[in-house]
């Protein structure tokens, strides 16, 4: 565990085999967790009772360094700690379908901006939560 100070928190539970760091960037709180040993998804199918609560105690909790080995294990992570994934109906923007339920980002130009939102939140039914995985990382901007 990065931190000490998490001892008490909803997080102790994620630092056994991680390390946990929550990071606060103008009030919003993120839990970063790097899985140690050699099956990162094995630990967290082993962790989702504590993901879920560092979720529920953080708004946000970035996973690092689970290499997927293909584009469904992305659905597969969702389900596991979210629960039954939602049809992505009722577009708004442009996307591209990956494989199941897995979307790519919204087809975007660079040089433009999304200002921020909601995510669905027009739909009739809205998601709870929201995976994003990166495949390769941009070696600037992101």
């Amino acid at each position: 565990m990065a931190d000490s100070a998490l001892a008490d928190t909803p997080f102790a539970g994620l630092g056994a085999a991680a390390d946990v760091e929550v990071v606060t960037h103008n009030g919003t709180r993120l839990c970063r967790v790097s899985p140690r040993g050699a099956d990162p998804r094995a630990w967290i199918a082993e962790n989702v009772g504590h993901l879920r609560s560092a979720l529920l105690d953080c708004g946000a909790v970035m996973i690092k360094q689970v290499p997927a080995e293909d584009d469904a294990q992305l659905g597969q992570i969702a389900e596991l700690i979210g629960g039954q994934t939602l049809d992505y109906t009722e577009r708004s923007t442009p996307r591209s379908k990956v494989t199941g339920k897995v979307y790519t980002s919204t087809h975007y130009p660079a040089d433009q901006s999304i200002p921020q939102h909601n995510e669905s939140a027009y739909s009739v039914n809205w998601p709870d939560n929201l995976f994003f995985y990166c495949a390769l990382a941009a070696e600037t901007g992101g």
